[in-house]
């Protein structure tokens, strides 16, 4: 059996405020690199159309949100002139109408003029009722 001397013991056993951190194993990046040049040629190829693929539809998407902003904004301006005629029309209407109740009122008070110059005037007053004589009445034929 084998005993470990004292100088071993004391190296195994960290010092008070010491610590020992052992590396961690890394594990290597692995690339793997085709020695064929048509293979290394091919994956350009491949990545350069996936640029030009993601960039088209890049384009794409822009002109969509483009002409999407487009319609909308003709949507609110057409809107914005139906609102207008609508506002215009009323306008016109409530003109009219007044313009109407001004017309019939000067047709009202024409017609009241021509009434008014059309009855005689009354020259000689009101006329006289019979009266009511409360004293008894005599003429020639006798007391009545």
């Amino acid at each position: 059996m084998l005993v470990p001397s004292l100088s071993e013991i004391k190296k195994k056993t960290p010092e008070k405020g010491v610590t020992f951190n052992e590396a961690a194993a890394k594990r290597p990046k692995i690339t793997i690199k085709s020695t064929d040049t048509a293979a290394q040629d091919a994956a350009k190829a491949v990545e350069a159309q996936r640029k030009v693929e993601e960039g088209r539809k890049r384009e794409e998407e822009k002109k969509r949100v483009a002409e999407k902003k487009r319609k909308d904004e003709e949507e609110r301006k057409r809107k914005e002139e139906e609102e207008k005629k609508k506002e215009e029309e009323r306008k016109r209407k409530a003109e009219e109408e007044r313009v109407a109740e001004a017309a019939k009122k000067r047709a009202l008070e024409e017609l009241e003029k021509k009434k008014a110059m059309e009855q005689p005037v009354n020259v000689q007053g009101p006329e006289v009722t019979n009266p009511t004589h409360s004293a008894p009445v005599i003429t020639s034929n006798g007391a009545g």
